[in-house]
């Protein structure tokens, strides 16, 4: 097979996004073992470095063609070569290869399919890909090494980049990193709590693939999980439906109810951090919109330790600044008849029965769910006189 047609077959493998041509070079570097690696944006140039195995000269003296005849055990030329025609759509100067092991060191470069040139190297450590774009587009690089970092939350080799201003900081909250055999992931408190569904990005050797959107049980988060055994469909930017795939989101599902759990196991110091009016910590908001789900077909079922967490754990401050759960509401509902709401919070009141501050349709949604038609809400003048339905106590 000449490299013509050698490249017809890897042009199925084009990536969706050429912009993405680095995330399978982080997958070659994976591959080679390499024990770190580096991505730099520097001017009109892209460059990822890394150590590990060392490419052969021999398999760029016509890298297609070394490809096609299987000179390539390892995967790895194949990634190098789907990143290469995702960077050549982009419209580069060139695009670089530098590797070999000592003595046998060697400098590819290509402004094209059928436009490479192959020379010897007298020194040079590790394997180095590059992108040299035209002058003056300065963006490019820093926007492709900018997607790679957006790609690599769960790659187990240390990436740094230079040329990237500082990423910033994630938000501190509930989060929950795990690994399983064959898989690892995380679940965190997602950034927005009216997403219907939770955004479950899928990695092969610690870079992303693709993302799947899934209506979990109990709670939505952000989610990824790492599989090595993921099927991948032809364009490798797509995971196959499977037993590999239905594994790893069951083990999403496990790990989302793990964080509930935590969430409710922490939800008293949580509760305390409560602000001002409306402003409350996104872990409560969400483990009231996880209790409302939960609850909205009653509150039966409490054998199921996540239901039972969020029956029990004290989620609501009362208007007397004390801390309320669904199960001391619940306690109380057949001596008062109701389950008394008030938007004012004062911490000097002294009442017969508890009355949850609800400041927000979040509580008040999370309440009814539990409680439906069973809430009434209370004037300042009604808690005063410790008002509750007359015959009750």
């Amino acid at each position: 097979m000449d490299w013509r047609k050698a490249l017809a077959v890897l042009q199925r493998y084009q990536l969706p996004d050429p912009a993405a041509f680095l995330l399978p070079w982080a997958r070659c570097a994976v591959l080679s073992g390499a024990a770190a690696i580096e991505a730099a944006a520097d001017g009109s140039e892209v460059r990822l470095r890394f150590g590990g195995k060392p490419f052969l000269a021999e398999q760029f003296g016509d890298p297609f063609r070394a490809w096609a005849e299987g000179r390539d055990a390892d995967g790895r030329l194949e990634q190098v070569l789907v990143g290469a025609l995702g960077a050549f759509r982009l419209g580069p100067r060139a695009v670089e290869v530098r590797s070999g092991a000592p003595g046998e060191r060697f400098r590819f470069s290509s402004a094209g399919p059928g436009k490479s040139g192959l020379v010897a190297e007298a020194d040079g450590e590790g394997t180095v890909l590059s992108v040299a774009f035209p002058d003056g587009a300065w963006e490019r690089p820093r926007e492709c090494a900018a997607r790679l970092r957006e790609a690599c939350a769960l790659l187990d080799v240390p990436l740094a980049f230079r040329g990237l201003p500082e990423e910033p900081l994630a938000p501190e909250g509930l989060r929950l990193d795990w690994r399983e055999e064959g898989r690892r992931g995380f679940v965190a408190l997602p950034r927005r709590l009216d997403l219907p569904a939770s955004e479950v990005a899928l990695s092969q050797l610690g870079v992303q693939v693709a993302a799947v959107s899934r209506r979990l049980p109990f709670a939505q988060v952000d989610a990824g999980v790492n599989c090595d055994a993921f099927r991948l469909n032809v364009s490798r930017a797509g995971v196959l439906e499977g037993p590999e795939l239905a594994t790893a989101l069951e083990s999403v599902e496990r790990q989302v109810e793990s964080l509930l759990l935590e969430g409710c196991r922490r939800s008293g110091d949580i509760l305390a951090s409560a602000g001002e009016y409306g402003d409350w910590e996104p872990a409560l908001r969400w483990l009231w919109a996880a209790a409302e789900r939960a609850f909205s077909a009653g509150p039966g079922g409490l054998e199921h330790p996540v239901r039972r967490a969020l029956w029990e754990s004290r989620l609501f401050l009362g208007v007397s600044g004390k801390a309320l759960s669904l199960k001391c509401l619940a306690d109380q509902l057949p001596y008062v008849g109701c389950v008394p709401i008030a938007r004012a919070l004062d911490g000097g009141a002294r009442l017969a029965v508890e009355a949850v501050w609800c400041p927000s349709e979040e509580v008040r949604r999370c309440l009814e769910a539990a409680f439906p038609g069973l809430l009434r809400e209370l004037s300042p003048f009604e808690l005063a006189r410790n008002f509750f339905p007359a015959g009750r106590v």
